[in-house]
């Protein structure tokens, strides 16, 4: 069973699949900071949920038994983002 989010993206998909995991996280990181920085504390969630996938990704102790709760939780991330329009 594979508990790393990275591991398990390396080995069904490849570099390409990792690459575009990391460059996803990394942009709703961005994205959520610059929100919060420009708007303040009401959009501090964004950032918040990303720390969460990272947490996940890297093997802490997710809510379900397996990783779908971590691309659920991107999901959401990116509906919060087209819901505002940003």
């Amino acid at each position: 069973m594979l508990d790393n989010g990275f591991v398990q993206y390396l080995y069904h998909g490849g570099f390409v699949a990792v690459a575009m995991y990391s460059a996803l996280l990394l942009w709703l990181g961005w994205k959520g900071w610059h929100l919060y920085r420009v708007n303040g504390r009401r959009y501090i969630i964004l950032p918040l949920m990303v720390v969460l996938i990272l947490g996940l990704s890297i093997g802490a102790p997710a809510f379900t038994l397996n990783r779908f709760s971590v691309n659920i939780t991107m999901f959401i991330c990116l509906v919060l983002l087209m819901r505002r329009g940003e």
